[in-house]
C-alpha cells in the first residue's frame, strides 16, 4: 500500500504506519490485477458529533486507484468493499474528504455510491506539493456516507430514480466555450427545492491550461458552497455533460 501511495501522490508513508491504522480497528483493502496490488482504500475508526450526537464512523483518509485502472469502475467495486467491511463492524457511517472540483471523484462520491455532503471545508490541509493539489489552496467536501441508509441501499443495486426536472439553474454560464467561467449566482433561487451549479469537467486540464482561471474558480466554488450549506442545501448528484459537469443540491426542509 504504502507503494501505491507513492505512485499516486508521491508522499513516502512508513508501511508501519499503515499498519497500525489497519491493526486498530482502522479498515486497509487492495484491488488486485493478478498479483499486482493496482488501487486501495485505507479508513481509521473515529467518532463524529452531529446533533448533538455522537456516531462512530470509519474515516476514509486515502483512496486510489493507478491510472490505468480508474475508469473501469474498479475504485467504485472497492469501496463498496470498504463498505461491506465497516458494517461487517457494527459501524454504519463512513466519511471522507475530497476535492469538489475533482468531479471524476464526485461523479463517484455521490451518483455512483450515494454519499451526500452538506460540509465545505477550505484549505483544510494547507499548502500542498503533490500533483493534484499543487498551486491551489486545499479545499474540499466532507461526504457522509450512510452505509444503510435507503439511498445507499439503492445506489448498492443501481435501482436509483432519478428526477431533476424541477431543479433551477443557480447561475447562466456559457456552456458553449471550451472551458466555461463561473457566473454570478442568482441569490433569488436560494430556498428552492433543488439546485444545479456547473462546474468545469476536467478541473486538472483547466490548471495545466489556464492557473488563472482555475485560481478564479476555486475561489468562486468556495464562496458559493459554502453559501449553499449556510442555506441548508446538500451535495447530492454531479451531472456529466460535453464540457462541463453539473452539481445536484438538494435543500432539508
Amino acid at each position: 500500500m504504502a507503494g501505491l501511495i507513492y505512485a499516486v501522490w508521491e508522499e513516502q508513508i512508513h508501511p508501519a504506519f499503515l499498519l497500525a491504522i489497519v491493526k486498530n480497528g482502522g479498515v486497509g483493502l487492495l484491488a488486485w490485477d493478478g498479483d499486482r496490488p493496482v488501487g486501495f482504500c485505507l479508513s481509521f475508526a473515529g467518532i463524529e458529533t452531529l446533533n448533538g450526537v455522537r456516531h462512530l464512523k470509519q474515516h476514509s483518509h486515502m483512496a486510489a486507484m493507478l491510472p490505468p485502472y480508474r475508469d473501469a469502475g474498479s475504485g467504485a467495486r472497492l469501496k463498496w468493499a470498504q463498505r461491506d467491511a465497516t458494517l461487517a463492524q457494527n459501524v454504519a457511517l463512513m466519511t471522507w474528504t475530497f476535492d469538489p472540483l475533482e468531479t471524476r471523484n464526485a461523479r463517484m462520491n455521490l451518483h455512483k455510491l450515494g454519499a451526500v455532503c452538506n460540509t465545505f471545508l477550505p484549505n483544510v490541509y494547507g499548502t500542498r506539493d503533490d500533483p493534484f493539489s499543487a498551486g491551489l489552496p486545499t479545499d474540499r467536501f466532507h461526504v457522509h456516507w450512510w452505509l444503510s441508509s435507503a439511498r445507499v441501499k439503492q445506489h448498492a443495486t443501481g435501482d436509483v430514480e432519478r428526477d431533476y426536472a424541477q431543479a433551477m439553474f443557480l447561475t447562466a454560464n456559457d456552456t458553449t466555450m471550451d472551458w466555461i467561467e463561473p457566473a454570478k449566482i442568482d441569490g433569488s433561487l436560494l430556498g428552492a427545492p433543488l439546485l444545479t451549479l456547473a462546474v468545469p469537467k476536467d478541473f486538472q486540464a483547466l490548471k495545466r491550461q489556464d492557473m488563472g482561471l482555475a485560481r478564479t474558480w476555486r475561489a468562486f466554488s468556495a464562496e458559493t458552497f459554502t453559501t449553499l450549506f449556510a442555506a441548508h442545501y446538500s451535495a447530492i448528484d454531479l451531472l456529466i455533460y460535453d464540457n462541463y459537469c453539473s452539481y445536484v443540491f438538494a435543500r432539508s426542509n
